[in-house]
């Protein structure tokens, strides 16, 4: 529920200056990083995941948010990716 709360939030406010939100409309172009950020450390905070991965690395479990956002290299992707995407969107202005 929570992360369905912060998804509609988070496409409320990049839809633009007609919510009130962003400054520009061309924020929405971010919202598939955000789901696809939300989607994969559920993936990966999931409790079979998290056991399949603890042989791997003890560290990087539900309990330590903070490993799997500094470790994974998939959500470092996402995450470079979206600050990209922003940067070319605040330049475009």
């Amino acid at each position: 529920m929570v992360a369905t709360s912060s998804f509609l939030m988070y496409s409320l406010w990049a839809a633009g200056p007609v919510t009130g939100g962003a400054s520009t409309s061309l924020m929405m172009l971010t919202i598939p990083f955000v789901l696809l950020g939300i989607f994969r450390y559920q993936f990966l905070s999931d409790p079979d995941e998290s056991f399949r991965r603890s042989s791997i690395s003890s560290k990087q479990t539900a309990e330590n948010p903070e490993e799997i956002l500094l470790n994974d290299k998939g959500i470092r992707l996402i995450i470079i990716s979206w600050i990209v995407t922003i940067l070319i969107i605040g330049f475009q202005k």
